[in-house]
């Protein structure tokens, strides 16, 4: 089962205003994008080293690819999705 991993990065005040998801294939391929995102993003590694972070895990049935990422993007949603409310 693929995997999203959702970090929040907790700001000083106490609130959230970013959000990093990263795929794998696995939670551990998921969190290996994570730390090594951390090596290199100089707001994201000290929160993440910190502790300043909450982590959600999210199954997914399959990856995002470039043809499928408006798929993963939140918003409205598709018109197979909908209630049928009108019935």
């Amino acid at each position: 089962m693929a995997i999203a991993l959702h970090s929040f990065k907790i700001d000083n005040d106490g609130a959230v205003r970013v959000q990093h998801v990263f795929y794998g294939e696995t939670e551990d391929d998921a969190r290996e994008m994570l730390e090594k995102h951390a090596e290199v993003c100089p707001k994201f590694g000290p929160a993440v080293a910190a502790g300043d972070t909450i982590e959600v895990i999210e199954e997914l049935d399959t990856l995002p690819t470039p043809d499928t990422v408006d798929e993963f993007v939140p918003g409205e949603p598709d018109e197979d999705d909908e209630d049928d409310d009108d019935e």
